[in-house]
């Protein structure tokens, strides 16, 4: 999944690239690979949807959906601050996905900092393992920034990518995907 609202728009074109190259080199890495794809944002659709035919198995399938999904819209349909919230309230009862990929632009996590009575600071949490069973969530800052706030340990991840998109931030990714310890 892919936020597609805080990051500048020649920067679009270069996440969607990075997204695919991902999805290529997760595809190459073994042959029990699936693979859906929803973006967040000035996108059209406003909830995520977890089924199996959402799910695509081969990289060219999934590289169509990744173009036809990363379409900006004229209007911004959910917001940063309410897109952990619509997550953790997906089903997937059919248990078509493992792994969540959480692509955010943001430029620091405050944007999910919670108010709390004792002043501690506290974040809305990427917790998807109640409705849809994730074994592994993987948070991705794009902008180098530091997603471990929202993830919860030891099923969330979260990577730093450099703003290049190199291909080592890719294979980070998809080490993390796979459950591979990853280094920072």
């Amino acid at each position: 999944m892919k936020e597609m609202s805080s990051c500048g728009s020649r920067q679009r074109p270069f996440e969607k690239k990075f997204i695919i190259k991902i999805g290529e080199k997760l595809f190459n890495s073994s042959q029990d690979v699936s693979a859906g794809i929803w973006a967040y944002g000035y996108t059209k659709r406003v909830s995520l949807v977890i089924k199996n035919d959402a799910m695509h198995h081969n990289f060219e399938e999934f590289s169509k959906a990744a173009d036809a999904e990363m379409q900006l819209q004229n209007k911004k349909i959910l917001s940063n601050e309410r897109v952990i919230t619509v997550l953790n309230s997906c089903n997937d009862p059919q248990r078509s996905a493992n792994c969540l990929v959480f692509f955010s632009g943001v430029d620091d996590v405050s944007v999910w900092k919670k108010k709390s009575e004792d002043n501690q600071d506290e974040y809305q949490k990427l917790n998807m393992t109640r409705n849809a069973k994730m074994t592994r969530i993987v948070a991705v800052g794009l902008k180098a920034v530091d997603l471990s706030k929202i993830v919860i340990q030891p099923v969330g991840i979260a990577v730093k990518v450099s703003q290049d998109y190199s291909d080592d931030d890719a294979s980070k990714v998809v080490e993390a995907i796979l459950k591979k310890s990853v280094e920072e």
